[in-house]
């Protein structure tokens, strides 16, 4: 390694040393550096040329200098990055053909890198910790530039008769040529202060024998290396570390039991109750030994806590005597506490046994006389005892109603009192305490109705079928215009608001419209045809018609009879097919007779006397119609 190198490393770990204290962290330590020296040696090793004769292999014993990195994760394992950065372990051969002696040596170093778990055997807490490691990594073998400057000597060849030969390292002909490096021993740790301590090492190291890029063939005359094999040797190193990390402080025990029983000083009979003495033992996973007592009697309880039932009379004595668990503890805990012994403690509580009495009740109401509709305030007197606890109050009524806690509201509207008399209604209060206990009392409250009867309501109005506008129709034309339309759509809107209602369509022709009945032109009467274009419009549900129930109409035609009860209502634009300016039915005596009247019926009304002869309507002549134009 150069100088430069070594500056580097140094200059780091300096660094580190003073970064030291920003990167602690509570607790055990948690990252340890050790800078490490000492030697690395390996036993020799026979491998085998390519003409099959032997070829000694001899990695020479020299000094190592490394650092490692140990994160220790858990009380008892941690995990270990340690790397060799320089190692001086020159390489000798023996039975080398071709060579003064047969024998050949050169420089040559070693780095390694390798990564695994360490297994302490004693806590974090201890000072002196020793270990167990396996690892595996990389180790790199490689010649001095002088090495490589003589072996490729073309006068002088470092291997004779062989040659030149490029030497190199045992890292470019990767895994086929022993790179890899199982690693595998202990050793031992000790602090000697919180920051700083010592380090020593002894471990294994299995390699496969490293070829410095010497040819696998060749002729006999020259060195080769066919075949190598495992190679065992071992590592010895001592040094320091430095740990960044809070160390952890002296195990010490504490044993903290609180002065006085955590409880209730007074209860009622029969209440439950629980009694408790939380002791603080800072070994964790360790439960103190309890041993309750009430009234001398052992309750067999080994808890923190104890429930009690308190009888119906006499006072209680609640005592605990509690003490450490020292069988449970781990060794380290046990030199603990012959350190700082735990020791026993004995804790008692007086309980006052309270008495209990069944609650009564009284009950008042102001006013207790009023007129019918009004209200009366109403309240309650509760008693009871220490023991019983919350009230809760419920009221009822013979009639009207009633509301409240230990202060009602009684309401008596929806009571019914005949005039200028006087009724007379009960309300009860009752009082339950916590334990179920309760008590009753009533109140009598008068209500007055001062009015005198009210007279009968009148009959309910008769109801009568009503006449609505008139259709009017253009003379010999059955065609419903666009006013008659709008006349019918007014008319759909006021049935669907009244369901149960009946339309009456009655039919009408002129005399001289009467003259042409069985024509070619008018197979059908005037009067029906109207009748049925009308019903048609209001029923039909499709295009400008209206969709109300045909169930619900009801026709008649009459021909050129008016009925003299029945009035003739325009709204003065029907009389024409087409609506023309002007065209108005007071200009036309004879409109009264081309018309449809429509009447509404309601539900059990009679007939108008126009319809004599009203039937429903034809289904089969109305639907034929479809939606007339």
């Amino acid at each position: 390694m150069s100088y430069s190198r070594n500056s580097i490393l140094a200059g780091a770990l300096v660094c580190l040393a003073v970064a030291g204290p920003a990167l602690a962290q509570e607790g055990k330590d948690i990252v340890e550096i050790n800078l490490f020296g000492g030697i690395q040696g390996w036993n020799e090793k026979q491998a085998t040329q390519f003409d099959g004769s032997p070829l000694g292999v001899k990695i020479v014993t020299g000094g190592v200098f490394g650092v490692r990195l140990d994160e220790n994760l858990w009380r008892y394992v941690g995990l270990e990055e340690s790397s060799v950065l320089f190692g001086d372990n020159n390489v000798r051969y023996t039975n080398v053909p071709g060579v003064y002696g047969n024998t050949v040596s050169f420089g040559a170093r070693t780095r390694q890198f390798t990564v695994g778990p360490i297994l302490y055997l004693t806590p974090p807490e201890s000072r002196f910790r020793p270990f167990l490691t396996v690892q595996a990594g990389l180790n790199w073998f490689g010649p001095t530039q002088k090495a490589i400057d003589q072996a490729g000597d073309a006068a002088n060849p470092l291997f004779g008769a062989a040659g030149r030969i490029a030497l190199g390292n045992s890292w470019k002909q990767a895994f086929n040529y022993g790179i890899g490096l199982i690693q595998y021993g202990g050793g031992v740790k000790y602090k000697l202060t919180d920051r700083f301590g010592l380090r020593f090492d002894l471990r294994g190291n299995i390699i496969q024998t490293p070829t410095f890029r010497l040819p696998r063939t060749g002729p006999d005359t020259g060195i080769t290396i066919a075949q190598g094999g495992a190679i065992q040797g071992y590592q010895a190193t001592a040094g320091m570390t430095l740990y960044l990390g809070k160390g952890a402080p002296p195990l010490t025990h504490t044993f903290t039991v609180p002065a006085a029983i955590d409880g209730p000083a007074e209860l009622c009979p029969g209440e439950k109750a629980t009694f408790k003495l939380p002791v603080q033992d800072n070994f964790g996973n360790h439960t103190p030994k309890y041993k309750w007592t009430v009234n001398g009697q052992d309750q067999n309880t080994n808890a923190p806590e104890l429930a009690v039932t308190a009888p119906d009379s006499g006072d209680l004595n609640v005592a605990v005597h509690v003490e450490p668990d020292a069988s449970s503890y781990s060794k380290e805990e046990a030199r603990a506490n012959k350190k700082t012994p735990a020791m026993p403690a004995d804790r008692t509580l007086a309980v006052r046994m309270k008495q209990y009495k069944a609650p009564t009740l009284a009950c008042s109401a102001n006013p207790s006389e009023f007129n019918v509709g009004g209200t009366s305030s109403v309240s309650g007197n509760a008693t009871g005892s220490d023991c019983s606890g919350a009230m809760t109050y419920t009221w009822s009524a013979t009639e009207g109603s009633i509301q409240g806690d230990s202060n009602a509201t009684y309401n008596s509207q929806g009571v019914t009192v005949d005039p200028n008399t006087t009724k007379t209604v009960t309300v009860t209060g009752k009082v339950t305490d916590a334990k179920g206990a309760s008590a009753n009392c009533d109140v009598t409250l008068s209500l007055k109705n001062p009015q005198e009867a009210p007279p009968p309501p009148p009959p309910p109005a008769e109801k009568k079928a009503t006449q609505l506008d008139d259709i009017v129709f253009a003379p010999g034309n059955s065609r419903v215009n666009n006013c008659a339309k709008r006349i019918l759509e007014d008319l759909y809107k006021q049935l669907s608001t009244d369901p149960d209602s009946t339309v009456v369509l009655i039919g009408h022709e002129d005399a001289s419209e009467a003259r042409h009945h069985g024509t070619k032109r008018h197979p059908r009467h005037l009067d029906e045809e109207r009748v049925l274009n009308t019903a048609a419009v209001l029923t039909a549900g499709t295009g400008t018609c209206q969709k109300l129930e045909l169930s619900r109409v009801q026709v008649d035609w009459t021909s050129t009879t008016n009925d003299p009860n029945s009035e003739f209502k325009t709204r003065m634009c029907e009389t024409s097919v087409v609506e023309r300016k002007g065209q108005a039915a007071g200009q036309d005596a004879n409109a009264k007779y081309r018309r449809v009247e429509i009447w509404i019926v309601p539900k059990g009304a009679a007939m108008p006397s126009a319809a004599t002869g009203a039937k429903p309507a034809p289904e089969r002549a109305v639907k034929a119609k479809g939606c007339p134009k």
